[in-house]
């Protein structure tokens, strides 16, 4: 299983400014995330599905309270504790968002 350990990406947007941390897991032989959202967004709710290796890779979608009814579609990338990921946000038009991560535990 690929990206297990609790990682940090660094954003920088008109919405937020700071580091996302979260938690990869496995529970169950499936992936599971642990995701505590940033005291801004501590009343929205997450909901990820479908993830999936490719390769060095985890790719799903996801689902946010702030965006009813939008698919949010991720992939992220690892090579040892640094990672890349791309998020297609549909609010925006579908752009594909380019984001860089670390590992912190």
């Amino acid at each position: 299983m690929v990206g297990i350990g609790k990682w940090a990406i660094s954003v920088n947007t008109l919405f937020f400014k700071g580091d996302i941390v979260f938690e990869i897991k496995e529970k169950n032989g499936e992936y599971d995330i642990d995701f505590t959202p940033p005291e801004k967004f501590k009343n929205v709710s997450y909901r990820y599905y479908d993830l999936h290796e490719e390769g060095n890779a985890l790719c799903g979608k996801g689902e946010v309270s702030l965006l009813p009814g939008k698919v949010i579609e991720a992939r992220a990338t690892f090579n040892g504790d640094k990672m890349t990921s791309s998020v297609k946000l549909p609010v925006f038009g579908s752009k594909t968002f380019t984001l860089s991560g670390r590992k912190i535990g």
